[in-house]
């Protein structure tokens, strides 16, 4: 036997958990609600136009829960929730509630407390179902015996109603349980919010049945027979154990209620448990939604990214890039945090818009930056090689290549085409450096070859005209190593090779030097050969002979291991016998000199004895007629006198011929050989 009930009391009722939902949940996902009440359940229909479900169904049925428990109507101590969108035909999420009624249980509703004003627009998050209701002064509202606990205990979300209930509620449903849709919207709210696309304008009709068709939920189901459906026709105590009614036709006790036995106690405590559970949940999301950044007040990531945007257009160093960079990329992080209910989320996702837009530009600027600080370090400590200056020019080449690629509408487009002239000096600077080491090789590489050429005319070359072009050769070798560019690799290794050439080019220089002392010597030698023969010519053999000895003596100052020593080792033998010759020559003229003085000395009388001639090879003497007139004249007492006086005139002549080693020849004045003498060899 079914409580006839007012339809005007569940419209109020609709109205009130209406409100309640509009003061505890999102304005901006309007619900509408609308009840009915089937064999002592009071049925909660909560619809919605979003086409998405709702985020927390669990915080909205806890709100119509907390509202329920509030003003406890009497019309049901238990209530069945249901949430779908409008225009489907069935539910997607279903809970099952139940309350103690107040002790004077009356037909009808309790008028629900005045709705608390809105404060900053902002609905407070919904009370938590365990939250004792406010102490009221109506006599209806007085608060039982159970407590709110135990309005909790029974009161807490239960597992899906399965269809079977709802089919039957459906099924048995008559007019004076139908509502009237748009009777029960609120001012808030307009006819058209709660309109079905089906065009049926009671969610509560007798048609429903093949419309709304509950599946059962997923998980254990405390209510469900073994037949798999719910038994409608059982005791309603079966649908709720905690159900103050016996019987549909019995009530309950206006004064006094069953005390709780400790069975029951346990039974409530598991329900006290999930209720509490689900309102620390249903208020944790709610403060989780309202803490999040950005959602009250203003939203500091919003304005931090807005200032980042403006100064990555005016940045001059690398240093503000990288650190613009870094900032923004932070700031990047908290504006993806700003969740979607928040009224900044739109600023924000610009501006994510953006920086993602300009990450393109930036990462090719730190790509430029990357290639153009290696060049730079591979650059310091010069010389190089050519192959590692070709490296460098690469990467400025790159860099530049890199930053060409931003576009001019980039924020970062002044400081890119800043960055890019410096790269392109760098560039140039580095072409500078490739061509000097490039000459600096070839002369390199000239140098050596000389020095090669000077090598092997050093080591073949014995004579001064070789050892001066090898000489030469050394002098133009050092001079291309001296023109090698300095700062160069190739200079470098010309300072090494240059102490070695020089080394080679002073070897050169003392062979150079040895060979012209021997070339000097050995023409001194011939010369002075050639003045003693012109003195041997001249008969002036003591002058010969002085010539003949310093020619020797030259010819014997030639220094070894030339080629001149070879050269003047036979001029001396030849000059010793040259000088022999002449030292013969000079004694022979000396001993002639002699004997000429003698001869005269020897000849001179009165009357004069004798004339005489000298040559190298003979002495000639011949008496002069006078002399032998004298001689063949004489008497003989002075015979004896005459015969020792031609005895001394024959040894005077015989011992100037021995001094002379000249043969002596005496004639008469007629020219008739008087004799001869020939001196004996010494």
């Amino acid at each position: 036997m079914e409580t006839a009930v007012n339809l005007s009391d569940l419209q109020q009722l609709g109205q009130h958990l209406q409100a309640a939902l509009l003061r505890g949940g999102d304005r901006q996902t309007p619900l509408g609600v609308q009840c009915a009440l089937k064999q002592g359940v009071l049925m909660v229909l909560v619809e919605h136009d979003s086409a998405e479900p709702v985020a927390a169904p669990a915080v909205v049925f806890g709100q119509i829960e907390q509202a329920l428990g509030q003003i406890r109507p009497a019309i049901a101590p238990k209530a069945r929730l249901y949430l779908r969108r409008r225009g489907e035909q069935q539910p997607y999420e279903s809970a099952s509630i139940a309350w103690a009624p107040p002790r004077s249980a009356m037909p009808g509703l309790v008028p629900p407390p005045p709705p608390p004003p809105p404060s900053l627009g902002v609905a407070p998050p919904p009370a938590a179902p365990s939250a004792a209701p406010e102490a009221t002064d109506s006599p209806d509202l007085e608060e039982d015996a159970f407590g709110e606990s135990e309005a909790i205990a029974s009161g807490g979300l239960a597992e899906s109603a399965p269809a079977s209930e709802t089919d039957a509620w459906l099924e048995d449903s008559d007019d004076s349980s139908k509502l009237d849709e748009a009777a029960i919207a609120s001012d808030m709210y307009s006819e058209t919010d709660f309109d079905r696309e089906d065009g049926s304008a009671d969610f509560f009709n007798e048609d429903a049945e093949s419309d709304f068709n509950l599946g059962p939920k997923a998980g254990p189901r405390e209510d469900i027979g073994e037949g798999g459906e719910e038994n409608l026709d059982q005791d309603p105590d079966q649908l709720n154990p905690l159900d103050p009614y016996q019987d549909e036709d019995e009530t309950p006790d206006d004064h006094e209620l069953a005390p709780l036995t400790p069975s029951d106690r346990r039974v409530l405590w598991p329900w006290i448990l999930a209720g509490a559970a689900i309102s620390v949940s249903a208020f944790a999301v709610s403060l989780y939604a309202f803490t999040r950044p950005c959602v009250l007040g203003g939203c500091p990531p919003v304005e931090t990214a807005q200032a980042l945007q403006q100064r990555a257009a005016s940045v001059t160093s690398w240093q503000e890039l990288n650190a613009v960079q870094r900032e923004i990329a932070a700031v990047s992080e908290q504006l993806r945090a700003v969740p979607l209910w928040s009224g900044h989320r739109r600023d924000a996702q610009a501006l994510l818009t953006v920086f993602q837009q300009e990450n393109g530009p930036f990462q090719q600027v730190i790509a430029a930056q990357s290639k153009a600080t290696t060049a730079a370090q591979r650059s310091q400590n010069p010389p190089h090689p050519i192959a590692e200056w070709q490296a460098i020019r690469d990467l400025w080449e790159e860099a530049i290549a890199t930053l060409n690629q931003v576009e001019s509408t980039s924020p970062s487009y002044g400081f890119v085409q800043e960055k890019r002239r410096e790269y392109e000096a760098n560039l140039a600077a580095i072409e500078r450096r490739i061509t000097a080491e490039n000459l600096a090789q070839q002369r390199l590489s000239l140098a050596k070859n000389a020095a090669a050429a000077a090598e092997t005319r050093q080591s073949t070359t014995r004579g001064v005209e070789g050892l001066q072009a090898a000489q030469q050769s050394w002098q133009t070798v050092l001079n291309q190593l001296t023109n090698i560019p300095q700062g160069t690799m190739a200079r470098q290794e010309a300072n090494q090779l240059k102490t070695t050439y020089q080394a080679r080019m002073s070897q050169v220089r003392d062979l150079l030097a040895k060979e012209q002392l021997a070339l000097d010597t050995y023409d001194e030698a011939i010369a002075l050969a050639n003045q003693a023969k012109s003195f041997e010519q001249k008969s002036q053999w003591t002058q010969a002979v002085i010539h003949w000895r310093q020619a020797i003596n030259a010819a014997q100052q030639v220094p070894q291991n030339t080629v001149y020593y070879e050269r003047a080792q036979p001029l001396i033998n030849s000059y010793s016998v040259s000088l022999q010759a002449a030292e013969g020559q000079l004694n022979t003229a000396v001993a002639l000199q002699e004997a000429r003085t003698d001869l005269q000395s020897t000849c001179a009388g009165t009357p004069t004895i004798c004339t005489y001639s000298l040559s190298n090879d003979l002495i000639q003497v011949m008496l002069t007629p006078e002399y032998e007139q004298a001689i063949f004249a004489g008497d003989s007492n002075n015979a004896v006198a005459l015969q020792q006086h031609i005895q001394a005139l024959q040894g005077a002549l015989e011992a100037i011929s021995d001094n002379t080693q000249v043969p002596l020849d005496v004639y008469y004045s007629n020219g008739t050989l008087l004799g001869s003498y020939v001196p004996p060899t010494s």
